[in-house]
């Protein structure tokens, strides 16, 4: 009976826990959080960051490999933990793209005369492969990660000039004069006689003259007098023509056909 009374005279301990949880949160204590098999969480914490997978693990939050968790905050008044994360994903992505072309300049440079095109410039293209990485599906960096050209471009040459000076990819020579002339072109192509008159393999580059007019082993630049062509930088090699004629070496015989006859300026190297 007296063990009756005694016990009478104590709250039971859960109605005590309750009262001390009501004070607690009354107070605006952070509360453990509690899962079902009733062991408290981790809530000492008010906030933990990405860098602390560990205390991310205890609060009962997973993430993925692409999450990064911005903050885990701990909810006042209910003692959960409450996680504002960004859902990070990264994709290859792949686009055409331009490559530029590049100027060579191998034209006369003489003063008043206007520059002209000899080949137009062509744009090329090439497949560039990008890593792109994404926070909440919007891109926020781009790395290359590789490209492939699929198209070369085609340098745009131009002829130009200053004086008594010529350019020529980027090298200047010195003329000593400069001949207006008939120009043909001849060709070995079928031929046995591979050689010229001076010994030398017949080639591009290689041309025929009146040794008269301009001696064998002369150095010229040769281009047509409206500025239509550039036969370029060549050496007198060959005979076969007379008078103020300068025959061009060329490839084929379509190729000569399609030459025929032009007028051309030639200048006579010193240098």
């Amino acid at each position: 009976m007296n063990a009756s009374k005694s016990h009478s005279r104590w709250l039971p301990a859960t109605v005590l826990a309750t009262a001390l949880l009501c004070i607690l949160a009354a107070m605006e204590v952070p509360l453990p959080a509690m899962g079902w098999d009733g062991q408290a969480k981790s809530a000492a914490a008010q906030s933990v960051t990405a860098a602390q997978p560990g205390t991310l693990r205890m609060a009962g939050v997973s993430l993925s490999q692409l999450d990064a968790s911005a903050e885990l905050t701990i909810d006042q008044s209910l003692g959960r933990g409450v996680k504002d994360y960004v859902l990070v994903t990264k994709k290859l992505q792949t686009r055409t793209e331009a490559v530029p072309y590049g100027t060579r300049y191998v034209g006369v440079e003489q003063a008043g005369a206007k520059p002209y095109v000899v080949t137009a410039g062509q744009t090329g293209e090439k497949v560039v492969t990008y890593s792109l990485t994404l926070h909440d599906g919007i891109e926020i960096s781009r790395e290359k990660v590789g490209e492939q050209v699929t198209r070369q471009p085609v340098d745009e040459v131009i002829c130009r000039g200053a004086g008594g000076e010529l350019v020529i990819d980027g090298k200047t020579y010195s003329y000593s004069k400069v001949i207006q002339m008939r120009a043909t072109a001849y060709t070995t192509e079928n031929k046995t006689r591979k050689h010229t008159a001076s010994g030398t393999v017949a080639r591009v580059g290689a041309v025929a003259v009146d040794k008269n007019v301009i001696p064998l082993g002369t150095k010229l630049y040769i281009v047509a007098s409206d500025g239509s062509w550039c036969y370029g930088v060549a050496v007198a090699e060959d005979t076969g023509v007379k008078g103020n004629t300068i025959d061009l070496f060329l490839n084929t015989r379509s190729e000569c056909i399609y030459f025929g006859v032009r007028n051309a300026t030639v200048y006579v190297l010193t240098d």
